[in-house]
């Protein structure tokens, strides 16, 4: 049997997979594989299955892609798998698989399955070392092994989401906000081994990663430092973390410029904006600037670029400045003009909104913001 033959037989193993995912049936799906292969391979499909059964509501689809390589017993394709997390994923996310098929005793069976170890960000589930937790809307994936420290995080994610949506409640509608992934590994080898690694990460401490399908964009998972996850640093874990959940609830306005989709992060993740209180001290981090005029064009960073960290604390201070004259919902309110207005692409954009808003330019909101600085310090 080859060709077309082959395909057929694969597909139809591929079907009795989803269906016993479907089912919950352990058995059923192990039986889809060859038990005398690799007995790690087997192990890792049994565990596979296992996390899989541990996420939300979901639904769960695998259809057979490109062929890679086809012989008489044999078939090595493509093979996508399409999980949608309800509540969390707008549409279903899809991401590719490496899947050996064998024939063995006139049966079809998977010798092999690998994930595209680029994409098991979006599919965190697919990552060996992966241990799923889910409470209060947040899905946590981590390769944390001590039951307090898995519970400290997922504490901490849970009470930041909490504090974020009920914040953010009337600006952020849609129906695939309910829930949250959140990707915390322990150590870089660790997340690097996974799949994972952004080099922002390094300076910003996490970072929102964009899932889509095709050309849209479905959500978004937050990856956090694993620096972050130390017992020492867990006073700035839930301020990273709900800075980041503000990004994923208003991350559907690409076009506004990076000073104010950064800004309304930071002014959500805020006392100032009805949340946990975040000390003044900490508004200008000791060896950053918040010098110039206007608002700051350039990257936005923190961590070792301690000179260019200070834009964050003029980026929140010009949107602590509007709420404080046009109420807490304004920030998010200019974020989506901004947006509407794609003023990213051109600073007159920005200054037509803001003058029409507000009367104000860039240059006068940046004057604005530093002078409430100098009034906190």
């Amino acid at each position: 049997m080859g060709g077309d033959d082959a395909r057929k037989a694969a597909a139809s193993v591929l079907e009795r997979r989803t269906a016993a995912v479907r089912d919950g049936d352990l058995e059923a799906f192990l039986a889809t594989s060859w038990r005398d292969a690799d007995p790690r391979g087997v192990d890792e499909q049994r565990a596979r299955f296992d996390r899989i059964q541990q996420l939300p509501e979901h639904t769960l689809e695998l259809t057979l892609g490109v062929t890679r390589a086809s012989a008489t017993d044999s078939l090595t394709a493509y093979v996508n798998q399409k999980v949608q997390l309800a509540g969390i994923d707008e549409k279903p996310v899809a991401v590719g698989h490496r899947v050996t098929f064998e024939r063995h005793g006139g049966c079809w069976l998977v010798d092999a399955d690998e994930p595209d170890d680029l994409q098991v960000v979006l599919a965190p589930w697919d990552a060996p070392d992966a241990v799923i937790e889910h409470r209060d809307d947040v899905l946590l994936v981590t390769d944390e092994t001590d039951d307090d420290e898995r519970r400290r995080i997922l504490d901490t994610a849970a009470d930041a989401w909490r504090d974020e949506r009920r914040i953010l409640a009337s600006q952020d509608p849609r129906p695939d906000d309910v829930g949250v992934v959140v990707l915390a590994f322990t150590t870089d080898r660790a997340m690097k081994a996974n799949g994972f690694y952004y080099q922002s990460l390094e300076l910003t401490g996490g970072v929102e990663i964009p899932v889509r399908a095709g050309s849209d964009q479905v959500d978004f998972r937050v990856l956090v430092n694993p620096s972050m996850l130390e017992s020492g640093r867990s006073a700035y874990l839930p301020q990273l973390m709900r800075h980041e959940f503000v990004h994923v609830l208003l991350a559907r306005h690409p076009f506004a410029p990076v000073w104010a989709t950064e800004g309304v992060a930071e002014y959500y993740a805020s006392g100032r904006a009805g949340g946990p209180r975040v000390p003044d001290v900490d508004l200008v981090p000791p060896g950053s600037s918040t010098g110039g005029t206007g608002l700051p064009t350039d990257d936005f960073y923190a961590g070792d670029w301690a000179a260019r960290s200070g834009n964050y604390a003029v980026a929140w201070a010009a949107m602590a400045y509007l709420a404080d004259a046009h109420g807490r919902g304004e920030p998010a309110r200019l974020v989506r003009a901004l947006h509407r207005a794609r003023a990213a692409y051109d600073p007159k954009r920005v200054d037509r909104v803001l003058e029409q808003r507000y009367g104000l330019s860039t240059e006068v909101l940046g004057a604005r913001a530093r002078q409430l600085i100098a009034r906190l310090g």
